[in-house]
């Protein structure tokens, strides 16, 4: 396991899940491409929004394509709901 692929799996170590099992998975590639082929084996689908209007419009976003494309349900959470249980964890993981 590289240093990245660590600090990763520390993350998800460290959030609560209310006792559901949580895969971790490290992949490389296009995100969304990514996170819809691995949906495939998967219950539910979570990922986080920056709630960037004028991007999605123009570009679209990795929680907009996982959510057309995905083979599970989908949970979008906007940021300010992902943001905060880092802030009051403690933790700044965007900074590493």
């Amino acid at each position: 396991m590289d240093r990245d692929e660590g600090r990763w799996h520390g993350i998800v170590d460290e959030t609560e899940t209310h006792g559901v099992h949580v895969d971790q998975v490290v992949a490389t590639g296009v995100p969304g491409e990514e996170l819809v082929r691995l949906s495939a084996n998967a219950e539910l689908l979570v990922v986080g929004s920056h709630g960037n209007r004028l991007a999605e419009i123009v570009l679209g976003t990795v929680s907009s394509y996982c959510a057309r494309r995905a083979h599970c349900p989908v949970v979008v959470l906007p940021k300010p709901v992902w943001n905060v249980d880092k802030e009051e964890a403690g933790h700044d993981h965007a900074r590493g």
